[in-house]
């Protein structure tokens, strides 16, 4: 993940920083690189998160002045404030800095969103319209039940029509298990019953397989093999409103202390 920095930086005397709550992701490296004409004995850079306005301050890395400063987030964090800044060593007068550059990338393999109550939300596929997911996560067992809102593989007959709605739809659960950032799901097909109505009683027939992964708090991929029709594939999809995603990130970030 690159970020560019150069409309949000200011400079603070003798400091510099990013004011600005978000989710730094496990993996992600933060670094400063400052430098100073004038000649002088070396000082210390170091770099500094704050997590609220309330918290103290935390020094998580330092390096020699001049030079680069910089610091790789082991887990998911959301910190409030990230800056940099020379310790004078108590001279009274600080040294001339300049900011030569400063940025932020992903460095190996990111650890995983974990699947956490955040996910509880109505997504969909952008270019798919009439299409959704709605998903629900149960934490104290370590389920996920999804309803899939569809049509059928085919447009019927203009003749056959629907005593409500569209004869084309079709609706599809599926309940399982989730590890970590994925699950996998049996799908159930729902047949024989009538509108709000508890007799006859409607079945529920094995109707497939899913996977379902969280890569970040606003995508999953969802793979589905549904034999019956012998449709298999995958969808990409995203939250229809962006409320929860704080929430999830919140949750990722606290699951991963």
């Amino acid at each position: 993940m690159n970020t560019t920095w150069e409309d949000i930086l200011g400079d603070q005397g003798i400091g510099w920083g990013y004011i600005s709550s978000r989710l730094w992701y496990a993996g992600e490296e933060i670094w400063f690189t400052l430098g100073e004409p004038s000649e002088g004995e070396p000082q210390t850079i170091s770099l500094l998160i704050r997590e609220t306005e309330e918290s103290p301050e935390e020094v998580v890395a330092e390096a020699e002045f001049p030079g680069t400063v910089s610091y790789t987030f082991e887990s998911h964090r959301i910190i409030d404030e990230v800056g940099v800044f020379v310790d004078w060593r108590g001279s009274g007068l600080a040294p001339e800095a300049t900011l030569l550059d400063v940025g932020c990338a992903s460095t190996g393999e990111p650890k995983p969103f974990p699947i956490n109550l955040g996910v509880n939300d109505a997504w969909y596929v952008p270019d798919m319209p009439g299409h959704g997911v709605l998903l629900t996560v149960y934490p104290s067992i370590e389920k996920v039940f999804l309803a899939l809102f569809t049509f059928d593989t085919t447009r019927p007959e203009d003749t056959v029509t629907g005593i409500l709605g569209d004869p084309a739809q079709r609706w599809l659960t599926a309940f399982g298990t989730y590890s970590v950032n994925s699950a996998q799901l049996a799908i159930d097909l729902t047949v024989g019953g009538v509108f709000l109505e508890s007799d006859p009683r409607p079945e529920w027939l094995p109707g497939g397989e899913m996977k379902l992964q969280l890569d970040h708090c606003n995508h999953i991929t969802l793979d589905y093999d549904i034999p019956s029709i012998n449709r298999a594939g995958v969808l990409e999809l995203e939250r229809v409103a962006p409320d929860r995603i704080e929430l999830c990130e919140q949750l990722s970030a606290t699951s991963e202390e």
